[in-house]
């Protein structure tokens, strides 16, 4: 079975992209998750049992010098964008077998120290846009808690997202069809995530 987890966002700035999300979609962060000496951090928007991440640069002189910290500072040269898809799954190796690739295990810190742990396959630095990573969170991780989600009561959750890339390509990397990717033919690129809403679906481009 596979899911939306959560949605991932680039950004130079934290502090100006979380008050646009804000005034604009009335949108609360919850906290901090910050990778161990690469300079990298994020900001975690929880709605409902998922998430919007946003994740940039927090100390420069350590991402110059870390792979993950180089990465990232590469990936901010194209601008503030929704930079990938995050699709949860229980059975991660049963996809890494069948698409030849090992998943690879990475763990960050919250602003509170909690430990978070899961393993991915690809991720949004190195996927095309239009294509989805896959996440396993570790047993007792809670990634998206409902304390937390009750800072955005107005929100259910992430509903979809729209891509557009290679469909034949996304529908053998996924093994399965999943509606709340909305896909088109095109050059790899997420146009629109949409969040659900007591009032309606929200569009955020």
């Amino acid at each position: 079975m596979l899911w939306l987890d959560h949605v991932v966002r680039i950004v130079s700035d934290f502090a100006s992209t979380e008050a646009w999300l804000h005034e604009h979609y009335g949108l609360v962060a919850t906290r901090w998750e910050v990778f161990a000496d690469s300079g990298v951090a994020s900001r975690l928007f929880v709605l409902g049992g998922t998430g919007i991440e946003l994740m940039g640069i927090q100390e420069h002189a350590k991402a110059a010098h870390h792979p993950f910290g180089q990465a990232v500072l590469k990936a901010l040269a194209g601008g503030e964008r929704w930079l990938g898809t995050a699709i949860g799954t229980d059975e991660l190796d049963v996809h890494a077998a069948r698409l030849g690739l090992s998943p690879t295990p990475i763990s960050s810190v919250s602003s509170e120290g909690v430990l978070s742990e899961f393993r991915l396959l690809g991720n949004p630095l190195s996927n095309p846009p239009s294509l989805p990573f896959l996440i396993e969170w570790s047993e007792g991780t809670d990634p998206w808690p409902q304390a937390e989600a009750a800072r955005n009561p107005d929100f259910s959750g992430v509903a979809s997202v729209a891509l557009s890339g290679d469909t034949k390509a996304l529908s053998h990397h996924l093994g399965e069809d999943c509606d709340f990717l909305v896909v088109s033919e095109g050059a790899p690129r997420i146009s629109a995530v949409t969040v659900s809403a007591g009032a309606g679906d929200v569009r955020i481009e």
